[in-house]
């Protein structure tokens, strides 16, 4: 039997537990909820480092203190969703924090280290850049105190001479990663983002690298208001706290998202790796690596699956890590994965969670055989919408939002396909937790992102692990510093 009915709109809580819908509005009247030891009732003070080049820390300089002040939300055609005026950071703002760059704190990139770049080819310019910015972060190392995060805005010089020609994109890449390829190489690194980020990671720093684009407020898709707010809630988040957690998740159920990563190495270059990125109530991320394992995709397919002791090592770890901080067990036990889980998989999830009471496992896919309309009415379905069919659902994580009596969004929305392949909770309950999920990624201010968060950024954790693994250090768990 077909059933339609809608999930409501998580509530968030914000400072002193003040609940609200939308994490733009929650944070102007209430504040960031804290977290990490932080009091948000004094104000906070984020002191910053910076690497960069004279020009590009003068246009740091320059950008944070444009950030001091209010930002007017402006519609353009190019943006997803006007949002609301960004308030400005500073102490005596309504975000009730300030960011400080720390004198002490600042690595200056020489300009004859840009004119040297000119001799040589891309691929070394890009190595070469890398490994200026990390002999930079090393030296930050030495600093006391030490900056609690590290801005990294990139010389457009540096950029337009290292970035993939080819491309519209502003990204720099070294090499292609071609996973099962025998032509692929081995190389030193891949992506110039993650690299970056990963050694600093590995020196316990967490890092902002800033575009020109964003430093002069001209990013294409994002209106200079909405670049002001996901500066300032990713900051937040990385530095000191929590912007906002879930009001309505189950403290006692822990959520898991299960992903893979490529290790590409010069003998072995079909190395698969595992992860899981647990999440609890408070929405703080842990990330837990599992042991990197063989995968011939010709024999054995492109999608790759663990046996039942890997998923069961796995899993435990995850629970291992919601008893560390709750000092019990979970009562009930979410795992989700972007593709089919295996029998094998299955199993590997029952063995780990037989003293759990309810375990639901969930494959989470983007649907895209369906498009739903409102008939009569300019704007499409409504978020949280489900068609449900026993185990299996479709759910709209995408769509019109009533208290924003508009549709954030640019194309006609696509639900996601979630088929529930252990379940001992309802589909109700497993639609809840998705929707609850699309709200807890603070890489951004929006109102939701498409994807739960224990799938939606894991093609970035995995990137940056990557880069790590092939440094030769262990990766940190929590998730701020992936971000």
């Amino acid at each position: 039997m077909v059933r339609i009915f809608r999930i409501d709109e998580p509530v968030l809580f914000f400072a002193n537990n003040n609940e609200c819908l939308d994490p733009q509005v929650g944070l102007l009247n209430f504040g960031p909820y804290g977290g990490r030891g932080v009091s948000t009732e004094k104000g906070i003070t984020i002191r910053v480092g910076v690497i960069g080049t004279t020009r590009s820390i003068t246009s740091t300089k320059l950008w944070l203190e444009r950030l001091k002040h209010r930002i007017v939300a402006k519609e353009t055609s190019s943006t997803e969703y006007k949002g609301i005026d960004f308030p400005g950071l500073n102490l005596d703002s309504s975000l009730g924090f300030e960011i400080v760059l720390d004198q002490n704190c600042i690595q200056r990139i020489e300009r004859k280290f840009i004119r040297d770049l000119r001799k040589l080819n891309r691929r070394e310019r890009v190595y070469n850049t890398a490994q200026e910015y990390c002999f930079k972060i090393d030296d930050l190392s030495e600093a006391h105190p030490r900056p609690d995060i590290i801005l990294l805005p990139i010389d457009d010089d540096i950029l337009k001479l290292s970035k993939e020609p080819s491309r519209r994109t502003d990204k720099i890449v070294y090499q292609r990663r071609e996973f099962g390829d025998p032509r692929t190489s081995f190389a030193p690194m891949f992506d110039f983002h993650n690299y970056v980020k990963a050694h600093a990671a590995l020196k316990g720093f967490v890092t902002q690298m800033l575009q020109p684009k964003t430093l002069m407020f001209a990013e294409s898709r994002q209106s200079p208001s909405i670049i002001g707010w996901n500066i300032a809630v990713g900051i937040y988040y990385k530095a000191t706290g929590i912007p906002w957690k879930l009001a309505d998740i189950d403290e006692e159920t822990c959520y898991v998202g299960v992903s893979f990563y490529n290790e590409i190495r010069e003998s072995i270059k079909t190395l698969r790796a595992s992860f899981a990125q647990v999440y609890m109530r408070t929405g703080e991320s842990q990330v837990i690596r599992g042991q990197p394992f063989e995968w011939d995709h010709k024999q054995r397919g492109r999608s790759v699956h663990l046996s039942s002791f890997q998923m069961k090592q796995l899993i435990e770890q995850a629970v291992k890590i919601y008893y560390n901080q709750r000092e019990s067990p979970p009562k009930r036990l979410v795992v989700h994965k972007s593709s089919n889980f295996s029998d094998e998989e299955i199993k590997g999830c029952r063995l780990a969670s037989e003293d759990i009471d309810e375990l639901d496992i969930v494959h989470v896919s983007e649907y895209v055989g369906l498009r739903s309309y409102h008939e009569k009415f300019d704007y499409p379905v409504v978020r949280g919408t489900v068609i449900s069919n026993s185990n299996d659902a479709i759910l709209f994580t995408t769509g019109y939002v009533p208290v924003l009596a508009t549709y954030p969004g640019p194309t006609v929305p696509r639900p996601l396909l979630l088929k529930c392949q252990n379940i001992d909770t309802s589909i109700e309950t497993i639609c809840s937790d998705i929707m609850s999920l699309t709200k807890l990624d603070w890489n951004t201010s929006t109102f939701y992102t498409k994807m739960p968060v224990t799938i939606g950024v894991a093609r970035k954790v995995g990137a940056v692990m990557a880069e790590m693994v092939a440094d030769g250090g262990e990766p940190p768990s929590s998730y701020r510093f992936y971000m």
